[in-house]
């Protein structure tokens, strides 16, 4: 239970190989905040940007610095083989489930071309699985009516779906579908709304910079109930404030993230390098993001 932490991947200087100390230390302030859920080279993580091994590697990474954390691996792949293959490595290394995209790009695959796929990789995979809805990336979607025949196919293995569609009311369409599913919901903008509606939680890549907020608010509502917590209105102010600096940038949310979680770790490194197409911050978003944490 909680919000689930999609981890961004720290690089050495131009982006040429994860940093392992810097992830460490990222690693070492979330836990240290109470983070107990994180999804390891997720969207947030630039998957897309890593090869293979650098993947596994940082499975391995995550699984050895969080040990008490429940650890999701993203195992996304165009190809069903890489998708095996990285599943069977998460489990290897101790990982406790995976996440699973459709295929991407070739958008507007048939249903049943998507559900060939999902089913492939679910026949193979050895650990419990989050399904995983982003069309905006994909061009491809997990319907409710495909969610549910995979979870009647897949009892004991499809355990629930992270939606990142950006419509609240799909995300409520999935759980109506399949209501033993855990149902997460890709935005933190929104995380009163998704407990409201008796959803499972948010799944955050901004707000790797300020997990006391997200965690505040799910706190409140862990019981069932709206019970006040000392910062209720500031969590969400915070909160709103972050993504409003966000979306005032041209570089977008994963590098400006990954800077200012380099400067709440006070790193001495430059560890907020990205690979391409994302470009490392201008010196004019860095002093807007110190300005912003320093307010």
């Amino acid at each position: 239970a909680g919000p689930v932490f999609a981890l961004l991947t720290m690089m050495e200087e131009e982006g040429e190989k994860m940093d392992d100390e810097e992830m460490k230390k990222m690693m070492n302030f979330l836990s240290s905040k109470g983070v107990k859920n994180v999804i390891c080279g997720g969207t947030t993580g630039e998957f897309c940007s890593m090869q293979m091994q650098e993947r596994k590697c940082m499975m391995e990474l995550v699984r050895k610095e969080m040990q008490s954390a429940y650890v999701i691996a993203h195992v996304s792949a165009c190809a069903v083989q890489d998708c095996i293959e990285l599943c069977k490595h998460a489990e290897e290394v101790g990982c406790d489930a995976v996440l699973l995209l459709p295929p991407f790009y070739y958008a507007s695959a048939s249903t049943a071309g998507i559900e060939r796929f999902l089913r492939s990789v679910l026949d193979c995979c050895p650990l419990p699985c989050y399904l995983y809805n982003f069309p905006r990336h994909t061009g491809n979607s997990i319907t409710p009516a495909m969610l549910k025949n995979l979870v009647a196919l897949y009892p004991d293995r499809v355990i629930g779906i992270k939606d990142s569609s950006g419509c609240l009311e799909t995300a409520a369409s999935f759980k109506e579908a399949a209501p033993s599913l855990q149902v997460y919901v890709g935005n933190d903008n929104i995380a009163e709304a998704v407990l409201r509606r008796g959803l499972s939680g948010s799944v955050t890549g901004a707000c790797n910079v300020l997990p006391e907020s997200l965690l505040d608010i799910s706190k409140r509502y862990g019981g069932g109930g709206d019970v006040k917590s000392s910062g209720e209105d500031e969590s969400k102010e915070l909160i709103r404030s972050w993504h409003e600096l966000l979306s005032s940038r041209e570089e977008g949310e994963i590098p400006c993230t990954k800077a200012a979680m380099a400067l709440r770790m006070r790193s001495t490194k430059k560890s907020c390098a990205c690979r391409p197409p994302f470009l490392s911050v201008s010196a004019e978003t860095m002093a807007a993001i110190t300005s912003w944490l320093t307010e």
